[in-house]
């Protein structure tokens, strides 16, 4: 019987940088994610005190932590999967793990960009915290600009949440063909192929998270550096 130590991934060398316990454990680290905005959020007065390195405010800090950590989580995900849809022994169960495991993150990831901004402004309490159009409403009332920012990103962000991780995770199950050798792999709903105008009969599994993933992350470089302007 085999066990999850014997499977292994290759990743890229960890960096020899500077690590800190702001973003020291994200994999965003790793693959050098806008260096230059780490930093900055690094030296910023608003989450600490430069003389004596206390920190400002916990739960706005941890947000900004938690922010970095997710995101990071998400491109790790995105990675392991896009080594193992190609691998010359197709385990189709990790790829179904890791896509799951993305879709999961993908939402998890946003979230903690309305927490981060719960922190800031303190608008509800943080179990009741989603990046949806309630909260966008209630932020315009403390902050204009930055709800305007996220507003038009919430059709895609619905999208994800609802027609992608909720059916897929909880709702229905889904068959993973393909893969090996540089071949495409495909997310199959059998049972949708008896039902008109319903998406997902087959689509991409790279396909999927490379039409959102440049928006979380946009959107989380956005807001970051709307919080920590230069």
């Amino acid at each position: 019987m085999k066990h999850t130590s014997e499977i292994k991934y290759t990743l890229i060398e960890e960096q020899q940088i500077d690590y800190t316990m702001l973003y020291g454990d994200s994999y965003l680290v790793h693959i050098g994610w806008n260096r230059d905005l780490l930093e900055r959020i690094k030296k910023s007065k608003l989450l600490m005190d430069p003389g004596s390195g206390l920190i400002k405010d916990i739960p706005f800090f941890e947000g900004v932590t938690n922010v970095l950590e997710k995101l990071g989580i998400l491109y790790l995900d995105d990675e392991l999967l896009k080594q193992e849809i190609p691998a010359e022994e197709i385990r189709q169960y990790l790829i179904q793990f890791h896509f799951y495991h993305w879709l999961y993150d993908s939402v998890a990831c946003l979230d903690s960009i309305a927490i981060l901004l719960n922190a800031k402004y303190k608008t509800k309490k943080p179990q009741e915290v989603k990046l949806n159009e309630s909260f966008v409403g209630e932020i315009k009332k403390k902050d204009e600009r930055i709800a305007n920012l996220i507003e038009p990103e919430l059709v895609w962000i619905k999208e994800l949440r609802k027609d992608m991780r909720n059916i897929i995770m909880h709702c229905e199950g889904r068959i993973i063909s393909g893969g090996g050798k540089n071949e495409p792999c495909y997310l199959v709903a059998p049972l949708r192929l008896l039902q008109r105008n319903v998406p997902l009969n087959r689509v991409e599994v790279v396909e999927i998270i490379d039409k959102y993933m440049p928006g979380i992350d946009c959107l989380t470089k956005e807001t970051l550096e709307h919080l920590f302007p230069e």
